[in-house]
């Protein structure tokens, strides 16, 4: 009897330390999260089908929302923080009210600041095609809150980007609508990681919009452009919130995820449809 007594004490001893190192790692990992499977990182569709181009590619393809004769037609024109709002726009247009065209590329906002060779023919053939085909409405919408190019001081920053900008504007038809869209959020941290160990609440960050972002918002209303912003909703109260109970609101650091996308896709698509009526 006594080997047995001794096996099982062995048994149960093994055991207790595998339970202890389990509720260790819970606990050290947050026992508030949620399991990776749950998190939406999923990516906008332009970026599968070729749409959204990469960094060494120029020419834009084509890739439209709808092509339906006689409606208005609106180009969507950026870096990636254009190309997140596809989603919202793709979920919101399902009754084709609009025609969208997608003009997005990897690393390059439609303002040229002589970035790379590609960047810049990228930006002349939008342009180009833009005056050719003078689309109602032009949403430029790109990464302002973080610098392309970090040896200019922020402010000596907002100022080249402003003055480029401007210049890229004069080359745009009157006859188009031009919108901007207000940058979202840019965390010190992936919140989507953060929420796989700590609720919503433990996973939120201070808005900080960066003086290009803030120059770029006074541009717009003295030129009286539409500006649309959602940092207020992702936001409120200058706290970017990491998601709710069911997604997350954010892919990454500075991207918003796809399900936020079409969260706030009709609100984006009444804005556009406001917007050309007030031209009309």
């Amino acid at each position: 009897m006594i080997p047995m007594n001794r096996t099982l004490r062995s048994l149960i001893g093994l055991a207790f330390c595998i339970l202890s190192i389990a509720v260790a790692l819970k606990f050290f990992a947050g026992n508030d999260g949620r399991p990776l499977e749950s998190l939406d990182r999923s990516i906008p569709s332009t970026y599968i089908n070729g749409c959204h181009l990469p960094l060494d590619g120029y020419k834009p393809l084509p890739c439209f929302g709808n092509q339906t004769p006689n409606l208005s037609t609106v180009y969507l024109v950026g870096d990636s923080h254009a190309a997140q709002w596809i989603p919202g726009i793709e979920a919101a247009n399902n009754s084709d009210l609009l025609n969208f065209r997608f003009l997005t590329k990897s690393s390059c906002p439609f303002v040229p600041l002589g970035l790379n060779s590609n960047c810049e023919k990228w930006i002349d053939n939008v342009v180009n095609e833009i005056n050719t085909f003078k689309p109602e409405v032009i949403i430029i919408s790109g990464l302002t809150n973080g610098q392309y190019l970090n040896f200019y001081t922020e402010r000596a920053y907002a100022n080249f980007w402003i003055s480029r900008f401007e210049s890229l504007l004069k080359k745009i038809p009157l006859k188009s609508q031009v919108v901007l869209m207000e940058d979202t959020p840019y965390s010190a941290f992936d919140t989507s990681e953060c929420l796989l160990s700590n609720k919503e609440d433990g996973c939120k960050f201070h808005l900080r919009l960066s003086e290009l972002t803030l120059e770029l918002r006074k541009f717009a209303f003295e030129r009286s452009f539409t500006y649309i912003s959602y940092n207020e909703q992702l936001c409120p109260g200058f706290q970017c919130l990491a998601g709710d109970s069911y997604t997350n609101y954010f892919r990454d650091r500075h991207h918003i995820s796809v399900s936020a996308s079409k969260k706030l896709g009709s609100s984006l698509l009444e804005q556009i449809n406001k917007t050309i009526s007030q031209k009309q």
